[in-house]
This record gives structure tokens, sequence and C-alpha cells, in this order.
């Protein structure tokens, strides 16, 4: 059981994993980018449109959890520079081997609040870049940002994808986005999706 969301429409909703969302309000350190579906509640999976966006990336190579770190600074000199509003979530693309390993390269990037700002290209350390609208099955997630929590749901969301085979497939790697800055006292609740794109298994492939 799942709920699918479009951008500002819930269509139907369910608890998959047993913890109640009734109390939970989404994380408001700053603006959702134009045309992002709202946050799904901890513990439920859902299935969400994304619109097309645009995103400053910083590409960080050595240990993944210490990426995000690395790559704050140029990208929020970017933001700065650029006299971009810093948005909620941060995005967080992995290699496909992220699974199993505990470093290599990955790319973390900010949302510009609209995809008509700003412009593409590269600069210093970051490149801006236009991301195509996609689907996703996402998981919400109350706990640290580490790599072991990450690949956790990530085992969840796959496990969710060979219950629903018939319908869905996998459509590239798994992202994450995390919506809270990581404080000392409160990592053990942070809040982040993680997400795996998707296609209709009924679509036709290209051969």
């Amino acid at each position: 059981m799942l709920r699918l969301t479009l951008p500002c429409l819930l269509i139907v909703a369910a608890v998959v994993s047993g913890q109640s969302s009734e109390d939970w309000q989404p994380p408001t350190e700053a603006e959702l980018p134009a045309g992002f579906p709202v946050p799904t509640p901890p513990g439920e999976i859902e299935i969400k449109l994304y619109p097309v966006s645009r995103a400053v990336v910083s590409e960080q190579r050595g240990f993944f959890e210490l990426g995000i770190w690395k790559a704050f600074r140029p990208l929020f000199m970017h933001i700065q520079a650029e006299e971009i509003a810093m948005t909620s979530p941060v995005l967080a693309n992995y290699p496909e081997t992220a699974e199993e390993r505990a470093r290599g390269t990955m790319q973390v990037g900010f949302f510009y609040p609209s995809n008509m700002q700003g412009q593409t290209g590269s600069a210093d350390e970051v490149a801006v870049a236009d991301m195509p609208a996609q689907t996703v099955v996402s998981l919400g997630v109350r706990a640290s940002y580490s790599m072991r929590n990450y690949r956790k749901a990530v085992a969840e969301l796959e496990t969710w994808l060979q219950d629903n085979a018939a319908l869905w497939v996998a459509a590239g790697p798994p992202r994450r986005l995390m919506y809270q800055q990581p404080k000392l006292l409160n990592s053990g609740s942070l809040y982040s999706e993680v997400q795996i794109p998707l296609r209709s298994a009924l679509a036709p492939t290209e051969e």
C-alpha cells in the first residue's frame, strides 16, 4: 500500500511501517523549490512526481558521510554570489555501488527556488544543471544521515519494487533528499527522504 502524490495533490494515503505520522509536521528550515511535492511522512512510502528543476551541484570524492560537509562551502558561496535563496532539501546522489561501499564519488546539490532563475553551466567548483521531471518512489526517514540508514532505506524501497514489479521498475540509482541541518543534539532524529526513480512496467521500452 502506498500513497501517490502530485504537487499539492494527495490521491491516496496509507502507513506502511506501523509508524503513526498524524502529529508529524514537515521541517520548515527553508522553502521548497517551486512545484516540489510535500515531504513524505516518516515511515511512509509514496509515489511522487517532481517537476523540471535546476540545481547547483558539487562533486565530492572520499567518504560519503563527509561529502555533505565538504560540498557546503562551494555551494553556499555560489548561491550567495548569484543571490539565489537557500531552499530545502539538499540533494545527495550516490553511485550505484553506494549500497556496498562507504566511499567513492558523489554529488551534492542545492536546488534553485525556480528553474527559471540563473543560467546553467560550470564555474569554479560547482556546476548548474537542469534536472528533468521524474516519478519516484519515496520513503520518509527520521534518523541520522548515516550511510547505514541510507542503505537500510534503499533496501526497503527495493523490497517495495519487488512487491510491485508488475507495475513499476527502477529507472535509475537511488538518491537522498535532506531537509535539516545536521546538529549533534538531534542527529538521531533528522528528517530525510530516500527515493528511487520509477518508470511504468507497462510502458513499452526502447530497443
